[in-house]
């Protein structure tokens, strides 16, 4: 079973849906960029040199290629890397975490969350069973802000 709809949210979409709900409740993924990491066969295609000596002074400077092996924030298919990391790992967790699920999907922008409820009990059950499932892919949800009490 698979995760209907685009990688990256529509933010104006995300915004309606969360002004519309009762109990408000956000946080960001910290650092979500760097428990991603790359296939082996796809580590080559980010590089960058190194010069280990002087290239103003040396004539010819002795350069080494270094691959990445994490995604970093500079390349060019962020947000799409994160989102797309997110949604696959959480689909394992949509049969038992149904709702939870949906709010990641639903309420997520970029690395900001940002989710409701109408009733108290599911305001408090859905972020609880989200940052486990967050927790579960190396990605630590740390601030959390509410306006309920």
């Amino acid at each position: 079973m698979t995760v209907c709809g685009q990688f990256v949210s529509n933010i104006l979409e995300v915004l309606i849906k969360f002004k519309l709900r009762e109990i408000a409740t956000s946080t960001h993924i910290r650092q979500h960029f760097l428990p991603i990491c790359f296939a082996d066969k796809r580590r080559i295609v980010i590089r960058f040199l190194l010069a280990h000596n002087d290239p103003h002074v040396e004539k010819k400077p002795i350069l080494e290629v270094y691959r990445f092996n994490r995604v970093i924030f500079a390349v060019n298919a962020c947000p799409f890397l994160p989102a797309a990391t997110v949604k696959h790992h959480i689909e394992m967790y949509l049969e038992d975490y149904l709702t939870a699920v949906q709010h990641l999907v639903s309420f997520m922008y970029v690395d900001e969350w940002i989710t409701g409820e109408y009733i108290r009990e599911e305001a408090l059950l859905v972020p609880c069973r989200a940052k486990n499932i967050m927790k579960e892919a190396e990605l630590i949800m740390p601030k959390w802000i509410s306006n309920d009490s």
